[in-house]
C-alpha cells in the first residue's frame, strides 16, 4: 500500500511511503517511495512487463514511473495534465488504484477547478503500456451535488481513494466535504469517453 507520509523537515514536507502486509491487518513501514513533494498515488496490481508500476502527482498532473525493486524509479512520464476551461483545469490526481478491465486499466481520478470545487473523472490507459491513454472522460463521473457533499469541512468535495471492481460494476469509496465517507457506482457500460481527449 502507499500512503502520504507528512514531516517538517522542509517546506512541502509530504512523500509518498509504501507499507505491506499479508493479512491486512498488522502492517510493516518501509519508508519513503519517492523523496520529493509527492502525493495521490498507487501501485498497479500486478506488475506490468515484469516491473511495479506507480502513478503518483507531480503537481498538478499525474505521472506514472517504474522499478524492479520498489525503491528506484525511472521512466517517469506525465501521462494525463489539467486541461484549460475545464472541471479539471487547476489539478488532478489519482482516486485509487486503477482496475483492469476487458479494454485496459481504468483509472479514477479527481479534478478541481478554479473554485476549488473536487470532482471524480475516469481515464482509460493501455493494458500493456499504461503510459499511454486510450480515452478520457470529457465531463465528471461524480460530482458534488447532496447536502453532505456540498457543506463540511472542506465544501464542494468529491475524494476517492479507493475503487472496487465487482462484475460489470465499479464501486467507489469517496469522501464528501472531507467530512463523511460515501459509497456509489456505475456500470462500466455506462462509462462514456472521448478518445479525442487524450
Amino acid at each position: 500500500m502507499t500512503y502520504t507520509g507528512f514531516s517538517d523537515r522542509v517546506h512541502d514536507d509530504y512523500r509518498i511511503c509504501l507499507a505491506t502486509s499479508t493479512d491486512l491487518v498488522n502492517w510493516k513501514r518501509h519508508g519513503v517511495l519517492l523523496d520529493e513533494p509527492n502525493k495521490n498515488s498507487a501501485l498497479f496490481e500486478n506488475k506490468i512487463n515484469g516491473r511495479y508500476c506507480l502513478l503518483h502527482r507531480r503537481y498538478p498532473d499525474i505521472w506514472l514511473a517504474y522499478s524492479d525493486d520498489l525503491k528506484t524509479w525511472d521512466n517517469h512520464t506525465k501521462i494525463i495534465t489539467t486541461r484549460p476551461n475545464s472541471w479539471d483545469d487547476v489539478r488532478i490526481g489519482i482516486a485509487g488504484p486503477p482496475v483492469l478491465i476487458d479494454d485496459g486499466w481504468m483509472l479514477f481520478y479527481h479534478g478541481v477547478d478554479s473554485t476549488n470545487c473536487y470532482r471524480l473523472g475516469a481515464i482509460l490507459l493501455d493494458r500493456e503500456l499504461p503510459e499511454k491513454v486510450l480515452a478520457r472522460q470529457s465531463n465528471p463521473i461524480i460530482e458534488p451535488e447532496l447536502d453532505w457533499e456540498i457543506n463540511g469541512f472542506i465544501p464542494n468535495v468529491i475524494f476517492s481513494c479507493a475503487t472496487v471492481l465487482k462484475g460489470n460494476r465499479i464501486y467507489c469509496c469517496y469522501g464528501g466535504a472531507d467530512t463523511v465517507i460515501g459509497m456509489a457506482y456505475i456500470d462500466l457500460k455506462d462509462i462514456k469517453f472521448d478518445k479525442s481527449l487524450q
